[in-house]
């Protein structure tokens, strides 16, 4: 979930666990397998996050502005951005 401010806060119910990602998240969008969270800041920087375990997988930056929709493709490989930068760009999923 995203709180008014901003931040994030992904829940694991099932193994009891939570963290916390606190940079102005302007968007978010899971992976269709559910193990990625694509999230997008205020700077318009992207990061790919580990949803079991909160850690930075990689960071992308190539908008001018804020990032205001996230989709990830049906197979999990790539990520599409739409900023307000009137840009849309396709980013590869590392292995």
């Amino acid at each position: 979930s995203v709180d008014y401010s901003g931040n994030l806060l992904i829940r694991d119910v099932s193994r009891h666990r939570a963290f916390g990602y606190s940079e102005q998240v302007t968007t978010v969008a899971y992976s269709p397998n559910g193990s990625l969270a694509a999230v997008a800041n205020r700077g318009g920087v992207l990061r790919l996050l580990d949803v079991y375990t909160g850690r930075e997988l990689a960071r992308a930056q190539g908008h001018t502005e804020n990032i205001q929709a996230i989709a990830f493709s049906p197979d999990d490989r790539l990520i599409a951005t739409a900023g307000r930068d009137m840009v849309i760009r396709l980013w590869g999923v590392p292995e």
